[in-house]
């Protein structure tokens, strides 16, 4: 665990739901990247990504959350995101486009 991130991860039946704390960044993004491979372990319906609590995410925390929107909807999953509004500013910015029904971004 890093002092810049911490990731809690935890399945709720068909659902596998990560917490992101911190900052996602290219130095932490593998930290995220280790416990969104939990998902892999089951068959997977629905894929929540909570990043309510993180403070800044870069192009690398970004590109890291589009592999795994890919890889979710290519195993008939869905992804959900939760975020505050820095975090929306940013993937705004970014221009983050998925086709839906991959993503659905909420606050």
């Amino acid at each position: 665990m890093s002092a810049l991130l911490s990731v809690t991860s935890t399945w709720n039946g068909p659902r596998y739901v990560v917490v992101a704390t911190g900052e996602v960044d290219l130095f932490t993004c593998p930290i995220l990247a280790d416990a969104l491979r939990g998902c892999l372990e089951r068959p997977l319906e629905e894929l929540e990504l909570d990043l309510s609590s993180v403070s800044f995410v870069d192009s690398t925390g970004f590109a890291c959350l589009v592999q795994w929107a890919e890889d979710c909807r290519a195993r008939g999953g869905h992804l959900t995101v939760r975020r505050r509004a820095n975090v929306q500013r940013a993937i705004e910015i970014m221009g983050w486009e998925i086709p839906e029904p991959a993503v659905t971004v909420r606050a």
